[in-house]
């Protein structure tokens, strides 16, 4: 079993502000990243940062391989914090419904039930 990397060492919500900013530059910004841990002192180097994101790629990547379903993943940019929604819905259905929300100028719609 591999040892867990430095990323995986921190606390939960550390960790999830770590993944937050990794899915925000998709995963291949390293230098931007890498910026905003530093700002954020979260001293973890630039390699271990990129081994881990490719990691974290891979899982979101698996997450939804094979299911028929669209992986979704959400940032709030005013906590920084993500989730990750599995939807069955196309992902041109998921863009088409988020550009109506946006178009309708809400910024806080809760879907109805």
């Amino acid at each position: 079993m591999p040892r867990l990397s430095k990323i995986e060492m921190l606390s939960p919500e550390v960790q999830a502000q770590v993944d937050a900013i990794i899915r925000r530059h998709r995963y291949a910004d390293l230098d931007g990243i890498k910026s905003e841990l530093d700002r954020l002192c979260i001293d973890i180097s630039r390699s271990s940062v990129g081994r881990y994101a490719v990691r974290l790629a891979e899982s979101d990547s698996l997450d939804c391989r094979g299911t028929g379903s669209t992986l979704v993943v959400v940032i709030d940019t005013r906590s920084d914090q993500s989730s990750l929604i599995r939807t069955t819905a196309s992902p041109d259905a998921v863009l088409s419904a988020v550009g109506a929300i946006t178009a309708s100028g809400s910024n806080d719609t809760k879907p109805s039930t």
